[in-house]
């Protein structure tokens, strides 16, 4: 029996990884929830986190944590960035009925809701899947979406002279109700291979012939491997014979009755659609994130018990020992010498946090987390190239992220084409890849206005350049603006009346 809930020694290496950086765009709540995961603890504190029927240990950890305060750089910088790649339409050529596009996803989302995700997950995590399947019963196909914590290993080959991949791993959630009716989740898995099924000995009495209800024939294997799906699960639950067991095995056909000889899945990472994980986007900007965020702890510490009011007396006997301040109270003495106050905290650490805190924003605004950034004071403006110049190296980033989603996107959509037997070689997905906000200028759009009219630019350049620059919307064509302009302005209502002298 294959270790089912094995993974790849690369998804080992990353997980911790992925794991924070979903943690940290999060945000607050979940980084606090944590505890010394992401904030260690001081010496001397204790922590717990509280399990049902432990007794959580009070400590003046809880309240180190709850002073700090998390800066969620990690996340706005997400926002930002997605936002500039999707604030332009996503060009999709589609051979097929154009309804499809409206429910693509797994749950009917439409496909720019998919690709929106896509780019969500790839620039903030670092990875994503696409699963093209369709209905058990039959019907239209759907992508089905993996995040990579689900997407656990996976192997390559060489098939008929190309390296393909033979396998891939996915892991999916679903819940169950326990004999005492409490709500528990469970994982089950689906394997993708390309091959031959063949009896497995963790089912027993299953055989080739019985376990295929789509009655595989020789001919099906005339171009190469074919393509299927192990689903197994845990059954007998809550019992020590819980195990994990093959239950059936499916062979999924396009329309017409044909087999897939590649496996429908398409791995997203920032710069291709390989199935190696790789570095994310962010994870640098998390890294400081997360520095700044123990800084606070330690800033708003020291605050805590520097910046409160502590009185001191010398000199005086107290009845019992105790001493009481207020409005309606005075420390009287007759011993000489004796004197009180206020201890005033006047030591630089405190202020030497602070700094540090300003620096790592600062550093967190440089790696691209431009939200944060404060405005330059007036007087002191940085020159328009000069701004280019110090986001260029963000945006060629965000554009190979750009331009690796998109033809991950064509790949997914275009196995989408092969299950409804249109041409797939005709889809096509591109995403924005121009995140310049500035458009084009009154003296750019004459100098390009007049290029046309002397006959050194062509019609369909300046509507591209126009496109470009934000002048012409993107949904309207070449053909649909020329007959705007022959149209002409909308009449002004005829108005009546005396002009009086």
């Amino acid at each position: 029996m294959p270790n089912i809930i094995e993974a790849h020694p690369e998804y080992e290496r990353w997980e911790d990884t992925w794991i924070r950086q979903r943690d940290l765009i999060d945000g607050e709540d979940v980084v606090k929830k944590k505890g010394p995961i992401y904030l260690p603890l001081l010496e001397g504190q204790a922590y717990t986190a509280g399990f049902p029927g432990e007794t959580p240990v009070v400590s003046s950890y809880t309240s180190y944590k709850n002073r700090a305060t998390f800066l969620n750089a990690t996340g706005r910088t997400l926002n930002g960035l997605v936002g500039l790649v999707m604030r332009k339409k996503i060009s999709i050529t589609w051979p097929g009925d154009q309804d499809f596009l409206k429910r693509a996803g797994r749950y009917s989302e439409s496909f720019n809701e998919v690709a929106q995700k896509t780019l969500d997950e790839v620039v903030g995590v670092g990875r994503f899947g696409h699963l093209v399947d369709t209905p058990s019963a039959g019907g239209s196909p759907y992508i089905a979406e993996y995040i990579t914590e689900d997407i656990l290993d996976w192997e390559e080959a060489d098939v008929n002279g190309t390296r393909k991949l033979v396998m891939i791993k996915l892991r999916e959630w679903r819940y169950y109700r326990t004999s005492k009716d409490e709500r528990k989740r469970v994982a089950d898995y689906r394997i993708l291979r390309l091959g031959v099924p063949t009896r497995l000995d963790a089912v027993e009495g299953m055989s080739l012939d019985d376990s295929l209800a789509s009655n595989l024939v020789p001919d099906d294997f005339i171009n190469g491997p074919v393509y299927f799906q192990e689903i197994w699960r845990y059954t007998e639950f809550e019992t020590e014979k819980e195990k994990v067991v093959l239950t059936d095995i499916i062979v999924p056909r396009r329309t017409g009755g044909s087999v897939l000889h590649d496996i429908p899945f398409t791995f997203f990472n920032p710069t291709s659609t390989k199935a190696k994980p790789e570095k994310p986007v962010l994870l640098d900007l998390a890294v400081v994130n997360l520095s700044h965020y123990r800084n606070s702890a330690d800033l708003e510490h020291g605050a805590h018990f520097t910046a409160l009011p502590q009185p001191w007396a010398s000199g005086f006997k107290f009845k019992n020992d105790q001493m009481f301040i207020g409005s309606g109270v005075a420390w009287v003495t007759d011993e000489k010498g004796a004197s009180a106050g206020y201890l005033e905290f006047t030591g630089a650490g405190l202020g030497f946090l602070k700094s540090l805190m300003e620096d790592k924003k600062k550093e967190m605004a440089a790696m691209g987390a431009r939200l944060l950034e404060e405005q330059t004071p007036s007087g002191n403006a940085e020159a328009t190239q000069t701004v280019k110049l110090r986001q260029s190296g963000e945006r060629s980033v965000l554009a190979r992220v750009s331009l690796s989603v998109s033809e991950g996107l064509t790949k997914s959509l275009g196995f989408c084409a092969w299950f409804l037997n249109e041409d797939q070689e005709s889809v096509k997905v591109v995403l924005n890849s121009d995140f310049g906000t500035e458009g084009l200028s009154g003296d750019q759009l004459r100098a390009l206005m007049e290029a046309v009219l002397n006959g050194h630019l062509s019609w369909n350049t300046f509507m591209w350049n126009a496109r470009l620059g934000e002048i012409i919307p993107d949904d309207v064509t070449d053909e649909d603006e020329a007959a705007r302009i022959t149209a002409g302005p909308p009449l002004l209502p005829m108005t009546t009346g005396t002009i009086e002298e």
